[in-house]
This record gives structure tokens, sequence and C-alpha cells, in this order.
């Protein structure tokens, strides 16, 4: 008779040997299609998360992150409040894993396919996917894929086009059913309708030149990604609101030094948060960043010269303007240093309420100093900012 502890390792040894061979859990629930995608129940635990950073070749499995709580007991299987998995006895005598965890149905732990089930491969024939998107806009998206395995798919068995990233901020979704009652056979295509919705007025107010990404591909649920992926960022721009004066004549020396001039002293600098800044912010918040920020080079810094502290890249998720310049008549000799401020706005409730899993989405904040037209210099502010909407969840 093994012991408790020795128990708990065997489960230990097999899990991983499981993840090796390609076992994948995940939590998704949702209604029945109806040319609109899968969205999570609100009983979902916000440890759900969905699989990202997979590979097209299909070769990477989901990894399970074991969240939830066990519907049944498999035999000789292992549970705790918060886990659930299924044994190596369980495993063995097929009672547990038959294309889903049968005995832990709220964890759908897999282990293997069906018998019968064939092969899993893909190609996406076609897509209509918009570069650009004004603030506000619902697109009507399309992706065409082909069957090119051996394998039928249908909505039992849980293929789907999904977005291989764990989440997506044009909709409150991931995954696109196939239709109830429809069977995709071998060299068969099918076409997956989606509506994608932009980001309001009132969060582009606040933001600058910013792009979402989005990858679509087909995934055999709790088994693994296959199959070719098509990527596209998308652009937001709102005609609606008035330019910001700071943001005119933005140089972006990442794409080349525009201004070469040899007598250039060079510049170097080294950053300082004057006050601590949040990774959490509330829906609609305003929040005072200040750095201040030493001159370690030999360069001297004025406004004239036009340095300053700028969104790196030019592209601002919380903040319209993207430059704070050194004050005029100000001169920021090496071994000094100067304090730059300024607010950042969190995304409001009406854009939140698109982001699937917004409580993993980070709003990214990556400023640096800059020399205009020259270059970007010394070490980066980042940090990436989630989101919370108790109104939302209150809802």
């Amino acid at each position: 008779m093994l012991t408790k502890k020795e128990k708990m390792l065997k489960q230990y040894v097999l899990l991983s040997l499981l993840i090796v061979m390609g076992c994948g859990r995940e939590n998704v629930t949702g209604g029945v299609f109806t040319g609109i995608p899968v969205t999570e129940d609100s009983s979902t635990s916000s440890q759900d998360t969905l699989a990202d950073g997979i590979e097209s070749d299909g070769t990477d499995p989901i990894i399970p992150d074991g969240a939830g709580i066990c519907a049944g007991q498999c035999d000789e299987g292992w549970q705790s409040e918060y886990d659930c998995s299924c044994s190596e006895f369980c495993v063995l005598n097929d009672n547990c894993c038959e294309g889903f965890c049968e005995d832990c149905a709220e964890v759908e732990f897999c282990t293997t396919f069906p018998p019968d089930h064939g092969e899993n491969d893909a190609k996406v024939i076609s897509d209509n996917l918009p570069e650009t998107l004004e603030c506000g806009e619902v697109f009507k998206a399309e992706v065409v894929v082909r069957n090119t395995g051996t394998s039928t798919w249908t909505a039992v068995k849980k293929l789907r086009l999904g977005n291989q990233a764990s989440t997506h901020v044009f909709g409150d979704f991931v995954r696109i059913d196939i239709p109830e009652g429809v069977s995709v056979e071998p060299d068969e295509e099918i076409t997956f309708t989606f509506d994608l919705t932009a980001p309001p007025q009132e969060y582009m107010e606040h933001a600058f030149n910013v792009s979402f990404p989005t990858q679509w591909g087909m995934v055999h649920e709790n088994i693994g990604w296959f199959g070719n992926r098509v990527i596209q960022d998308i652009a937001i721009t709102c005609d609606a609101i008035s330019s910001d004066p700071e943001n005119e004549s933005l140089s972006n020396p990442r794409r080349g030094l525009t201004d070469r001039k040899e007598e250039k002293l060079p510049s170097m600098a080294l950053l300082f948060a004057e006050q601590p800044i949040s990774t959490v912010m509330t829906c609609g918040q305003t929040a005072t960043i200040s750095m201040r920020v030493l001159n370690m080079g030999e360069s001297t810094w004025t406004h004239d010269e036009q340095f300053g502290f700028g969104a790196w890249g030019n592209v601002s998720f919380l903040r319209k303007g993207v430059r704070v310049y050194v004050p005029e008549g100000e001169e920021i000799a090496p071994g000094e240093s100067w304090n730059f401020e300024f607010d950042i706005v969190a995304p409001p409730a009406s854009f939140v309420q698109h982001i699937h899993n917004p409580d993993l989405y980070g709003f990214q904040l990556e400023w640096s100093m800059i020399r205009e037209n020259t270059e970007w210099f010394g070490k980066r502010l980042s940090r990436s900012i989630v989101i919370n909407c108790p109104e939302l969840s209150e809802e």
C-alpha cells in the first residue's frame, strides 16, 4: 500500500508525463452557435485561462492549469479543493478520458483521442479581417478553413475556430463554434463568421496610435491547436476626436535617425519612480505618473533641443499625449535630474466589457527619454496595467 506522500509523488510524475504527451484542459462554456461567438458563463472562475503562445504547427499541447472543483471522483483518482485530475489507473481503464473527462466534467481534463477520431489538420483558405477600424465600429469578420486532415469536425467533438491569445479586445469571446448539426468532412470547407467591436470613442480620447492583435486557427478543445493560423493586427482610428497639439510633428527614431549630427553629445538616463505605479486600475480611473530622471550622459537637456519623456514608439494605450518635454528655460546638465509628471486614464467600462478575460489583459505603459528626431535613450519605464471594473462584475 502506497503512503499518501508516495501517491502524491506518483500523481505529480503522471501529470508531468501527460503534459508532455499533449494533455490539456480548458473550462469553456457558452451557448449554441447562432452566428454569435461562444462566450464564457458568468460562473466561470477567473482562474480558468485559455492557452496562448501556441505555435501554428499543432505540436504544442494546451497546458492544463488545474482550476475548478471536481464534479465527480475517478477510481483511484486524486482531487483537492481547487484541483482535479485523473489517476494513471483511471486513464488506463478508459473510464476517465474519452475526448472529455466524464468523471471530472467541470475540468474536462483529457489525454486521448477516441480510437476512430482520425488526424486533425487544417488550412486557412481566406479571411476577411480588417486592418483598421473606426472607434465604435462593428465589423463582420470571416475566416474560411479547409479540413485537410482525416477527422470529421463537429460541435460535439469540440473542434472550433479559436483566437490563439488568452484574451481578446474586440469581443468577449475567443472561440467560434461549428453550428450544431453541421459536420465538416475531410477536404470540405467551413466559413466562420463573427463580429469584431472596436473600442469606443471615450477610450480613444485617452489613447494614441494603438492597434490590437488577433490570431485565428483551429483548436480541438483540451487536445491542442492544429493547422496554420491567420494573424492580423487591427489599428484603431477615431475621426471624431481632434488631434492633440502635443502629438504634432512626432518623430520615431526607432525607424532610423533623421538628424544625424556628429557634434551631438551622447545621452544617457536613469529612471526613479517618485511614487509607486500600480499594476491595477479601475475603469475610468486617473492616475499620476511621476518619474525623476537622472542625466547620466554628456549632453545638456533643453526644450529647444527637444529633450523629453515619451511614449515608446509613439504608442500610448492610456494617454492621448505621448510627449512631456523639458520646460522652456530649463537646462538639465549632466549629473542633474528632472521630475516628469503626467496623468494616465484607465479604459472605460464600455470598452472593458468587450474584452475577454479582462483580469488577464494588460494595457502597456512604456515610456523612455527621447531626443526628438535623434534617439530614444536610457532605461525604459515598462508596466502592464490590468483594468478592473467592479460595476461589470456586479451585473
